[in-house]
């Protein structure tokens, strides 16, 4: 049965063993430079966020490019403001998360709404994260879809928005 992608991933977070996580939609993909900034991350981050190409109706589009910058220490929180908002915050691929993180605070995506499941994600991760690290190199490529899409699957209405302003309102209290 299918259980959907945010189901798919639990489940992989719960089976996971390597030090760090990273989604990749099955229709993207990432270039051969994402895996190596692994090796170049400070060894304190625990969010690391690549670049990502958008690709699709016959161009390319670079929505962010990072130059390499770690934010932590003191000003940790009010950088993070600078960026929340960002394409970069809005989704979960093109970055990894620290696996023990995840799996420590029981961080996992919510089934019960098909829009802005990544969004809630990557908030209740930022609750427990005191450095994330922007790698500079690597890209997330991302393949405008032709198809339907989970924007225009799910027939978003008012009360799916009320429910995700809700439950993001829910997980910022420590970052806001």
């Amino acid at each position: 049965m299918n259980g959907g992608v945010s189901s798919a991933r639990n489940y992989r977070i719960k089976k996971a063993k390597g030090e760090w996580l990273l989604f990749v939609d099955a229709d993207d993909e990432i270039d051969q430079n994402v895996l190596s900034q692994l090796n170049l991350l400070d060894s304190n981050s625990e969010m690391a966020i690549f670049d990502c190409l958008r690709i699709g109706n016959n161009h390319e589009e670079s929505l962010e490019h990072y130059s390499r910058k770690i934010l932590g220490g003191m000003s940790f929180y009010t950088e993070l403001h600078k960026y929340i908002n960002l394409q970069c915050m809005t989704g979960c691929c093109a970055k990894f998360f620290r696996t023990r993180i995840v799996q420590e605070n029981n961080i996992l995506f919510d089934e019960s709404i098909h829009w802005g499941e990544y969004r809630l994600f990557n908030l209740a991760y930022l609750k427990y994260v005191t450095q994330i690290e922007f790698c500079g190199e690597g890209k997330y490529i991302y393949y405008l879809p032709s198809q339907q899409t989970s924007l225009n699957k799910y027939k978003i209405s008012i009360p799916m928005i009320s429910i995700l302003y809700d439950k993001m309102r829910e997980n910022c209290s420590l970052i806001s």
